[in-house]
């Protein structure tokens, strides 16, 4: 839902499957209270689509409908839903403005929550990098040390013997 306020004539709306749904209020009317109204008519409309058409694709039928006024009937609708929006005061008014002010904390506690369990699992996450850093690290030393001690056991008979033949030789010529 977009809310303007450009003029003394604020006005609110909201498209949905291809319908523009749109209230002008006077200045002093309560944006939230025109923006709960608009979702009334628009479930309303939606009801009365269902109604007129089955349930199927609004849109294609809303596009191809030729005859003026096809909605003329839902004019009733429309006016109660004004009578019933008219009173910024009424009961039914401030219980629409109450559930909004509801809705809107839970959805901004939901946010915190959401919040709340990134910074946890961000920080589980940090933790396991760390982790898997020293493992690599550890991994690495292990590999070299493995690496080396395959290159000894492959080439320690060689250079023993080698040794010992150095030793025969320089036995056998230096002394």
């Amino acid at each position: 839902i977009h809310s303007l306020h450009p003029t003394d004539s604020p006005y609110s709306y909201k498209v949905v499957e291809g319908v523009i749904y749109l209230v002008l209020s006077d200045s002093k009317y309560p944006v939230k209270l025109a923006n709960a109204y608009l979702d009334d008519v628009q479930s309303a409309f939606t009801e009365e689509l269902k109604t007129a058409f089955g349930a199927m694709d609004y849109r294609n039928k809303i596009e191809t409908i030729e005859k003026p006024y096809f909605f003329i009937k839902f004019e009733r609708v429309l006016k109660r839903k004004k009578a019933e929006f008219q009173d910024t005061g009424s009961k039914t008014n401030i219980e629409r403005l109450k559930n909004d002010l509801t809705n809107v904390h839970n959805i901004m506690s939901q946010n915190i929550d959401l919040l709340l369990d990134r910074e946890k699992n961000l920080n589980t996450m940090l933790g396991k990098a760390a982790s898997l850093k020293e493992n690599s690290k550890n991994y690495k030393d292990k590999t070299r040390e493995v690496a080396f001690n395959l290159w000894l056991k492959r080439y320690l008979t060689i250079l023993v013997v080698i040794l010992v033949l150095l030793v025969f030789v320089y036995l056998k010529f230096f002394l």
